[in-house]
């Protein structure tokens, strides 16, 4: 796509969907009517290349990654633009916005249990094409979070913003470049610039997640009764031990709808998907199984 033509059918970057790391997402319309999601990036992107012309071709490379992939659970790349200083994508767009939306906003609780566990499920089965996908190197997302998983109409689950995202070489299974992920969702040997990122990283991301669909709070919350902040996933842990696995519920969810086993299987998973020795997380595969 041109650059004229992206900033006609978003009306000059009017809507905006939301905003990332790497840059914000705007609504477009295209002549047939069919809506899309356009990544303008930052100028700049990505910060770790020298020079325009290399910047452009690792650019290129990889919207040729993104565009082979074909999987239910991830965002369909459509299209991309690329006009000096001007990088963006064009992604389908997905009518329930993100996850992040439906969870954490009052005005769009997600109340029923079997469709909190459909999207986690979804999403496992996307991070784990990333794991897996075909062919001599690998995907690690980086940054996995309610924001990056995107809902379709119908509540369908598919992980979105490769932002972050780098290949991997199969040999080696790791890459180094800038500190990846967010604040919380960051597994803690990916704290220090320059080490050595793997998909366990992403194992633990989802395993916050997890609990964040669980109970309905972002990692980090005030008690109703003090001020006191909660790192979330660690209050799961002390629960988990417990076997207080309900207190962890979101209060909002339909009573009757509240599956209890799946909730004590998906507690347990988040557990095990936030081991401090990334060694000790499963892989996603198990994980899907598990779910």
């Amino acid at each position: 796509f041109s650059y004229d033509y992206l900033k006609c059918v978003t009306k000059d970057f009017a809507n905006v969907l939301g905003q990332g790391g790497y840059g914000a997402v705007y609504l477009g319309v295209l002549p047939d009517d069919t809506r899309v999601a356009v990544k303008l990036l930052n100028e700049g992107f990505p910060q770790e290349f020298d020079s325009g012309s290399n910047e452009d071709k690792s650019f290129l490379a990889e919207v040729a990654t993104l565009a082979n992939i074909r999987h239910s659970n991830v965002v369909h790349l459509l299209g991309f633009c690329l006009e000096a200083p001007k990088h963006l994508l064009v992604y389908e767009y997905l009518e329930n916005k993100s996850l992040d939306k439906v969870l954490f906003e009052p005005t769009t609780p997600l109340t029923k249990w079997k469709t909190r566990m459909q999207i986690l499920i979804g999403a496992a089965r996307g991070i784990e094409y990333f794991h897996s996908y075909s062919g001599d190197r690998r995907v690690v997302h980086r940054d996995i979070k309610p924001a990056n998983v995107l809902l379709t109409a119908d509540f369908h689950a598919k992980v979105a913003d490769f932002g972050l995202a780098k290949i991997m070489d199969t040999a080696t299974h790791t890459t180094n470049f800038t500190m990846p992920g967010t604040v919380g969702y960051r597994a803690p040997e990916c704290t220090i610039i320059g080490d050595a990122i793997t998909v366990q990283a992403d194992v633990f991301s989802f395993g916050v997640v997890c609990i964040e669909v669980v109970s309905g709070r972002r990692l980090v919350y005030v008690e109703q009764q003090g001020r006191t902040r909660v790192l979330l996933f660690r209050r799961a842990l002390e629960l988990m031990l417990q076997e207080e696995y309900m207190k962890l519920v979101d209060e909002r969810l339909a009573e009757d709808g509240i599956d209890e086993d799946e909730v004590r299987k998906v507690v347990r998973v988040a557990g095990w998907c936030l081991q401090e020795d990334p060694k000790q997380r499963p892989t996603m595969d198990a994980v899907v199984a598990l779910l």
